[in-house]
């Protein structure tokens, strides 16, 4: 009940094909309409004092993809250029479903390092 009142559209993992980006800001170059990308489902604010000192973990006003904002299951989902990774043709499916689990798995492992550490 709590998520039918609150998130406008649920999923957090996603895959733009077959339009995949459907159009882009007048100051970004690197992506066109109808590239083949998925996009990291935490949006940070960019203008926090963790943001601008490159700890865009720690922002306090984080918003995630399918859980503060519209998710995968909506028409449409807005992202920062920074959020948005490209793939390249061919592409096997399953590979971008992999970006959020791979950083996860890369995180623990660092964290998992420094403990040893200590």
């Amino acid at each position: 009940m709590w998520a039918c009142k609150t998130i406008p559209a649920v999923g957090c993992e996603f895959l733009g094909r077959g339009g995949g980006i459907v159009e882009v800001g007048s100051d970004i170059y690197d992506f066109r309409p109808s590239t083949v990308a998925s996009g990291k489902g935490y949006v940070v604010c960019g203008r926090s004092r963790n943001c601008f000192s490159g700890r865009r973990h720690l922002c306090a006003d984080t918003k995630g993809v399918g859980v503060n904002r519209p998710g995968a299951f909506a028409e449409y989902i807005v992202l920062r250029m920074t959020n948005v990774w490209h793939h390249h043709e061919p592409l096997v499916t399953w590979q971008p479903s992999l970006t959020h689990s791979e950083t996860l798995c890369i995180h623990c492992c660092s964290l998992s390092y420094w403990v040893k550490m200590c």
